[in-house]
């Protein structure tokens, strides 16, 4: 239970830290043996294999590189179907690490996939 108010807790823990990290932007490349993730500061490399967790919710995806830091990525920043691609392409990089957790936009029930 406590895992899935860990984006929620995030979020706050965020909102009260400095405001540049909170206004820098984030330039995420998928790449077939890691990510990499780039802003103004510099970039970081990080194997699928050494993250820790992958957590989607309707509109973002949270990287978790350890199980208190985690990149947030908002889905309305992707172009076109590329959403869906990502999605897939890193649920099977990440396989039960991957945790899928959203609204059926359709029915309005939850919908739950991953551990």
């Amino acid at each position: 239970m406590l895992y899935f108010l860990l984006p929620k807790l995030t979020i706050r823990r965020l909102s009260k830290t400095d405001q540049t990290i909170l206004n820098s932007k984030n330039h995420f490349s998928f790449y077939t043996n890691e990510l990499i993730i780039s802003n103004e500061v510099g970039s970081s490399k990080f194997p699928y294999d050494k993250l820790y967790r992958v957590y989607e919710t309707e509109d973002f995806m949270y990287l978790y590189i350890n199980d208190r830091q985690a990149f947030l990525v908002n889905k309305a920043g992707f172009d076109g179907d590329v959403t869906e691609e990502v999605s897939h392409f890193l649920k099977e990089k990440m396989g039960r690490k991957y945790i899928v957790r959203f609204k059926n936009r359709k029915d309005g029930k939850e919908q739950k996939e991953g551990k």
